[in-house]
């Protein structure tokens, strides 16, 4: 009788999404919460700051400008009004809508511990041992290597190298950065730390959110005197008076409708912006396929615009960290011809 009930559960729970494991083959991360999922401290001051409010006056004014700007570039396919909460607002470097930090395995503390060891031997800028993070805005972060490490450090650190390896963009004096879809300025934040040569790294984004908690970030961390944020309204005339070396776009178009990604790439080849950066999702084929959240592809929307993809490797060069890796993706970098 036991043998046919085992028999059972392991036939019924595998159709329902699950299946019954022996403790002993499992890790202990795997069945105690409290260590695979990361420190997160949701009430340090940066959390309670009265600025990261809904009501916020300046907020408002970007929901109304953004509103009333081309519609072509607006409208949402993911990111309908709303969809920021008033929490997310003053934790958002917490919240998974902007990084994906918790639930699934490559999200938790084997995950990251790979991705940290990996840079240890691939981190040719040495980017490890100047860079690092603190607790700010309820970000979740792991003990590996005797510190603390976060999806935010570990990803820009990548993004970093891989921009480096292609284009040699630290050895240009004063080249500027245009990050679409920017999100609350990880990346440019990072990129200041980064590149001593660095002239602009400009923000921008379709979400009003994004953007008011951008300028607040950038601000927190002490990097606007070269990490610009350009509301979305502003982008075409900044663009026209700014050079763009490269514009780089991670997990945003997968999020985006196929008509603002055709808007973006005519804005960019009209501005000549030699060089495009994608990271998609990896929803789809592992993140090797361009695709939008439901399947489409975009990859045809940045070629009609004189982009060609001339590489496209995958986040991660060793197989097994490819499949078991923090969040692996494919980058896809295009030109301009």
């Amino acid at each position: 009788m036991k043998q046919a009930i085992w028999d059972f559960l392991y036939r019924f729970f595998p159709d329902h999404g699950h299946h019954l494991m022996p403790s002993a083959a499992l890790y202990d991360w795997q069945t105690k919460p409290e260590l695979g999922t990361g420190s997160v401290v949701t009430d340090g001051p940066e959390t309670k700051d009265s600025r990261l409010q809904p009501d916020n006056p300046r907020l408002a004014e970007l929901r109304k400008r953004y509103a009333e700007f081309d519609k072509q570039a607006t409208t949402p396919l993911v990111w309908s009004p709303g969809r920021v909460t008033a929490e997310e607002l003053r934790g958002f470097r917490g919240a998974d809508i902007y990084v994906w930090q918790s639930g699934g395995l490559q999200y938790g503390l084997m995950a990251h511990a790979l991705a940290y060891h990996y840079l240890r031997s691939h981190d040719e800028l040495g980017l490890l041992d100047r860079m690092d993070d603190d607790a700010a805005f309820a970000v979740r972060r792991f003990d590996v290597g005797n510190r603390k490490v976060s999806r935010d450090l570990l990803d820009s650190i990548l993004e970093i190298n891989f921009i480096e390896r292609e284009l040699g963009l630290s050895k240009k004096p004063g080249f500027n950065i245009l990050d679409i879809g920017a999100g609350y300025g990880r990346l440019a934040h990072r990129m200041v730390q980064a590149m001593p040569m660095l002239g602009k790294h400009l923000c921008t984004d379709a979400v009003p959110e994004s953007t008011f908690i951008c300028e607040h970030y950038l601000g927190h961390r002490g990097v606007t005197d070269k990490a610009q944020v350009v509301p979305l309204d502003e982008i075409e005339r900044t663009l026209a008076a700014t050079p763009v070396d490269l514009a780089v776009n991670i997990h945003s178009f997968s999020e985006c409708s196929l008509e603002a990604i055709d808007w973006w790439a005519k804005l960019l080849a009209t501005n000549r912006v030699p060089w495009l950066l994608v990271c998609p999702n990896a929803k789809h084929d592992a993140g090797r396929h361009l695709g939008v959240e439901d399947g489409r592809g975009f990859k045809g929307e940045i070629e009609k615009h004189g982009y060609r993809l001339v590489k496209m490797v995958p986040k991660f060069d060793d197989p097994v960290l490819q499949a078991y890796g923090l969040d692996p993706s494919y980058f896809h970098l295009f030109q301009l011809q």
